[in-house]
């Protein structure tokens, strides 16, 4: 299977756009969470998605390692407090 048209289709990307939206005002923090996602979705989903097993969608299961990962962006990003999150 072949992940590329999945992380390039505009349904995946404008998640990615809403998530960083909401999860930060500033708009360099909401772009480099944007980076994050797409650079850490691709690593991600080449791995995992060989690992799907059939319980979820193909997008249904990037649509959850999206929000993970600006999750993950939010949580590991220093100095946070001091940028008006």
């Amino acid at each position: 299977m072949a992940p590329e048209p999945l992380l390039a289709s505009a349904d995946i990307l404008a998640q990615i756009d809403k998530l960083r939206k909401r999860q930060f005002s500033d708009p360099h923090l909401a772009d480099e969470c944007y980076l994050y996602v797409l650079d850490e979705l691709e690593a991600e989903v080449y791995a995992q998605l060989r690992e799907l097993r059939g319980k979820s969608a193909e997008k249904t299961f990037v649509h959850a390692l999206v929000a993970r990962l600006g999750f993950d962006f939010k949580r590991d990003t220093p100095n946070l407090a001091i940028c008006g999150w």
